[in-house]
């Protein structure tokens, strides 16, 4: 579907690599969203059922239900926020370190807006419209998402492996207290049991004064 680079793109070849480049982060923005939830309900399922698991898992499903535009600081929030790993130190792979790998992405959201609000003009005046992304930028994009979801899962694996090495007691019952003060805080002898994040203690306290 793609002539050679030796014909000038026309205008359906340019609406299929506008509209491959918005498939393409869609899939990230899925890929982010889906994988936190994973990752998020592995974490609570000590508490899951209770008052706080019901409570923690609206929290993400609210948030996650704001999360579009998927850029490099919205995507290290979110980890930080309901899993507490700073994905974006684990952004690096050959001829990219973290910070290209968060610039890069970040340029290709910014061109995903760009062609969702440009197809229709493109498509009724194509030669005012400058191509906004060619066959080799896109290729190029796409594998560079391959390689961020790699990297993400693997930075993900390397916390998971030490919560491992802290003799992890998922199956130890939470002990609830300080209900009083609107918090609660979950003891045992590994962190993979203690309390939540800082950002979710902020959110679950607020909440309890609420209530």
């Amino acid at each position: 579907m793609f002539d050679s680079a030796q014909k000038p793109p026309t205008p359906n070849t340019e609406v299929l690599e506008r509209a491959s480049l918005v498939m393409a982060l869609t899939a990230w923005e899925t890929y982010v969203e889906d994988r936190v939830r994973e990752e998020f309900k592995i974490r609570i399922r000590v508490v899951e059922g209770s008052y706080v698991g019901k409570f923690v898992a609206s929290r993400l499903e609210d948030e996650l239900k704001r999360f579009h535009n998927p850029t490099a600081a919205k995507t290290r929030k979110l980890f930080l926020d309901y899993l507490e790993v700073d994905v974006v130190e684990g952004w690096h792979w050959e001829h990219f370190d973290s910070a290209r790998a968060q610039k890069t992405l970040d340029e290709l959201i910014a061109k995903r807006g760009d062609a969702v609000h440009r197809s229709s003009v493109s498509v009724i005046t194509p030669k005012q419209v400058p191509n906004l992304i060619k066959r080799d930028e896109l290729e190029k994009a796409i594998r560079f998402l391959k390689c961020l979801v790699r990297a993400t899962d693997a930075q993900l694996s390397h916390e998971k492996l030490l919560d491992i090495a802290a003799e992890p007691c998922m199956s130890a019952s939470p002990n609830i207290h300080s209900r009083a003060a609107g918090a609660y805080n979950f003891h045992c002898s590994s962190r993979t049991c203690e309390s939540f994040s800082p950002f979710m203690q902020t959110q679950f306290t607020a909440q309890r004064h609420l209530d």
